[in-house]
């Protein structure tokens, strides 16, 4: 994600706050060589939106995304890019969304 980043920092936004921020705040530092990131709760995104979202799965259902596409509430569009099936009882799935240009006039 850092590497095809648009933006610096990186931003991310999710559908559950708590479990994707806390995730996020370990691995983050890890693997990103302490390049800095910035995660909206859902009830703060700016009108153009993170440039990344998150959305998980219980473990224990099939790794199905909720959708290939989704809008956000100030119509930034958003695409499927990667899943992250877990394991049943060891976590839970991720679906890591990109926003994507708007088409049309804006």
């Amino acid at each position: 994600m850092d590497q095809t980043a648009k933006q610096q920092p990186v931003t991310f936004g999710g559908e559950q706050d708590f479990r994707i921020q806390f995730v996020l705040s370990i691995y983050w530092r890890d693997m990103m060589d302490g390049k800095s990131a910035g995660y909206y709760e859902h009830d703060n995104w700016p009108t153009d939106g993170p440039e990344w979202v998150i959305f998980h799965g219980e473990s224990f259902t099939q790794p199905v995304p909720p959708g290939k596409h989704f809008t956000d509430k100030f119509d930034n569009p958003y695409e499927l890019v990667r899943i992250f099936p877990t394991a049943p009882l060891s976590g839970v799935h991720w679906f890591l969304y990109r926003k994507i240009p708007r088409s049309g006039p804006q």
